[in-house]
């Protein structure tokens, strides 16, 4: 063991075996940051996909798991093949008591990708915080075939509240181009499930992907107008080293000798990973779907708002304070 953390020391690289009991570990040292910054996220940046969260709401993050058992070739969890592991439910109501009595949190996002990755463990999770009488909302990350109705309901009466889903593509070509595992119908049905059982779904796709064609992204802007989604963000096909994305850009020799990693943002054309269309083509067509998305993210807030005047003219006063705020949503969106 020591001979390999020194060869990994002399090489740049501190690693070691994962740890496969990832109870043994420790929660995270939050008394080392400034948690009164970061519980106020929402309030500094109201745009964040932490949608269901209310106004001036303390708000945490918790990784509850490693790894993931899917093979997606975009995701870092593609890595070096580190296997799945999950806290206990146990674990994860301990460091949620711990948010609650140090830091007075009220709300919760499990950063997870997929939390509902354990249907057994969620419900067991679900009706310990019930027990607890934890006064908390959350919202957490899934996989669109992960869901059914019965857990989702389990959930939202555990203080769930938003659902987000990586749906990706609108093209069932590009979602096996892209090793999802899912359809295109799963990710309507996501959405419907969540909507009945009176959960926000939300969600990301992303255009410019291997061998992506205008057709295949004009699916992805029907899915995205046709399904009754709360909040889309539009991503543009990043690789990153380590994923099998990447490697698929070593073969076919699209890496750069220079890069620039500030433009990793997932918001420009860093790598050109779509080799039939142009990244001129890849921005337009990303500003079209994100304002198509901002659209129909615009339509829902209107009519949330509507139902609460008093709310909507307390949020429109903010904005005439702060109007360079405004302005930079609209610039950055491009309408």
């Amino acid at each position: 063991m020591l001979d390999i953390v020194k060869d990994n020391i002399a090489s740049g690289i501190v690693s070691r075996p994962y740890i496969k009991n990832i109870d043994e570990l420790p929660p995270p040292a939050r008394y080392l940051m400034n948690m009164d910054f970061y519980l106020r996220t929402k309030d500094r940046l109201p745009q964040t996909y932490l949608y269901f969260v209310p106004p001036d709401t303390k708000t945490a993050s918790i990784l509850t798991s490693r790894g993931c058992p899917h093979r997606c070739i975009f995701c870092h969890n593609t890595w070096r093949g580190i296997p799945f592991r999950l806290h206990s439910a146990e674990r994860i109501i301990s460091e949620i008591e711990q948010l609650i009595s140090s830091y007075g949190i009220r709300a919760l996002f499990f950063v997870d990708d997929n939390l509902f990755a354990d249907v057994p463990r969620l419900r067991k999770l679900c009706e310990l915080i019930k027990i607890n009488r934890f006064n908390i909302i959350w919202g957490a990350n899934a996989r669109v075939d992960n869901i059914d109705i019965e857990t989702l309901k389990v959930a939202k009466q555990a203080g769930c509240r938003q659902v987000t889903f990586g749906f990706e593509s609108g093209s069932q070509r590009i979602l096996d181009v892209l090793n999802k595992g899912t359809t295109v119908e799963q990710n309507r049905k996501a959405v419907k499930l969540c909507n009945r059982a009176g959960i926000i779904p939300q969600g990301t796709v992303m255009i410019g992907n291997p061998t992506e064609t205008i057709e295949d992204i004009r699916a992805t802007q029907e899915f995205i107008r046709k399904s009754k989604i709360e909040s889309l963000g539009v991503c543009i096909a990043t690789p990153y080293p380590g994923t099998d994305l990447w490697k698929w850009c070593v073969e076919n020799r699209l890496i750069p000798q220079i890069l620039d990693w500030g433009d990793f943002t997932y918001r420009k054309v860093a790598i050109p990973v779509c080799n039939t269309l142009p990244g001129e083509e890849i921005m337009k067509l990303f500003y079209e779907t994100t304002g198509i998305a901002f659209h129909i993210k615009f339509s829902h807030f209107l009519r949330g708002e509507l139902k609460h005047p008093l709310g909507m003219l307390s949020k429109a006063a903010r904005g005439i304070m702060h109007p360079l705020k405004i302005l930079k949503l609209i610039s950055r969106l491009r309408i």
